[in-house]
């Protein structure tokens, strides 16, 4: 990673001089002697206490794994970064409002966590993502918290890249990604049957999926990241998004299946593409340009919004939006894995409605609050455009 030189001189700053950057009054973290070795979603075997009390979050979105596992897991957080990417002022308000308050050490973006900040909240552990901590333990951030003797442990990791070992430092599949994911939550946490209660439950409704959309014809969908009223065409790639459309019983367009992430077409590209069925993603950070679909808005703003999509220039000579399929997300349905089977079996119902009568995602949502969330997820999450 290409550090700028205000990132630079900070971790020289905080590395070498210390005491000279008025850091002699912060008392660190003295190492507890009741102390365990956990494995990280990245292979890392890293020492931890046995119950961390104080952790920061640089995946702030990483609440609701935590959620599944923990009561009240924002009582254990003291400051997190990257907020805007939980995409919910419901969220940030619900599983706050009966903790202590939780201090903002960052923004989106690795470049901007306060390392000041972070050793201020003298943090048992840090739960990072190889999106906020680049290149693991070669990131300058986890290298100077290691030089203050404060673990930091990794919840995500963003592609397939190899370890210094040479073993794959992500597991093949989205669901294994899942697994391994609430399996480090579990151990974080103590709480290692929950976790293994929550994997059985979304490893029997995501394997359904799959068993019935296997057999079926693929159906060509935009499936556009980041939906906005005045950007096109952000087509998905591959990888977690291209994944779980296709376990959904989807496929991406023509023009993105050689991209890992995400492709940008342009208009032209995407009408030739002639794509059966677009999904759009929403959320509540910047509601006002792109679809309002989050938990906690307004179910008849959700639709209003996703139909305004559609006055985007050349949209009506898409298929798609010729014969009403089209639908949205809340982003979080992609981005919080705990979801992530809550999407697929969204999706196989809008893709291959007659092979799906039977089956009614409401009722996995009501299961993941009713039994595992500690405050339930209010809609909506998904919507649609009224049938023709």
């Amino acid at each position: 990673m290409v550090m700028t030189t205000r990132y630079r001189l900070a971790r020289r700053k905080w590395i070498l001089g210390a005491a000279h950057a008025g850091l002699a009054s912060i008392s660190f973290p003295a190492f507890s002697t009741t102390r365990k070795t956990i494995t990280d979603v990245s292979g890392r075997q890293v020492e931890i206490p046995r119950s961390p009390n104080r952790i920061i979050l640089l995946e702030a979105q990483d609440i609701l794994s935590m959620a599944c596992v923990h009561p009240n897991p924002a009582t254990l957080v003291v400051g997190w970064s990257g907020t805007d990417r939980i995409d919910s002022a419901y969220v940030r308000r619900t599983y706050t409002e009966k903790a202590r308050k939780i201090a903002d050490i960052g923004n989106q973006t690795s470049t901007s966590l306060s390392l000041e900040g972070v050793l201020s909240l003298k943090p048992d552990v840090i739960v990072a993502s190889a999106y906020m901590a680049p290149g693991f333990e070669d990131n300058p951030f986890v290298q100077a918290m290691t030089n203050f003797n404060i673990p930091v442990v990794f919840s995500q990791i963003s592609s397939n890249s190899r370890n210094k070992s040479g073993s794959n430092a992500q597991p093949a599949s989205v669901d294994d990604v899942a697994i391994s994911t609430m399996r480090f939550w579990g151990e974080l946490l103590n709480q290692q049957a929950k976790a293994e209660n929550f994997i059985a439950f979304d490893s029997l409704r995501r394997s359904h999926i799959r068993s019935r959309t296997r057999n079926l014809s693929p159906v060509k969908t935009y499936f556009e990241v980041m939906s906005t009223n005045t950007d096109c065409c952000w087509a998905a790639g591959s990888q977690t998004w291209g994944e779980l459309l296709r376990a959904a019983g989807g496929r991406g367009l023509n023009a993105s299946l050689g991209s890992s992430w995400y492709t940008k077409l342009s208009l032209e590209g995407l009408i030739a593409e002639r794509p059966d069925v677009y999904i759009a993603t929403g959320g509540d950070f910047s509601a006002a340009s792109r679809p309002s679909i989050a938990p906690g808005t307004d179910k008849i703003k959700a639709a209003a919004s996703l139909a305004q999509m559609m006055q985007r220039p050349g949209f009506a000579h898409l298929p798609a939006v010729a014969e009403k399929k089209v639908y949205g997300i809340w982003s979080g349905l992609i981005s919080n894995i705990i979801l992530q089977g809550l999407f697929m079996e969204v999706a196989a119902k809008w893709l291959h409605p007659d092979a799906f009568t039977d089956l009614e995602p409401a009722s996995y949502l009501a299961e993941l609050n009713r039994t595992f969330l500690s405050q339930p997820l209010a809609g909506p999450l998904w919507t649609a455009l009224p049938p023709s």
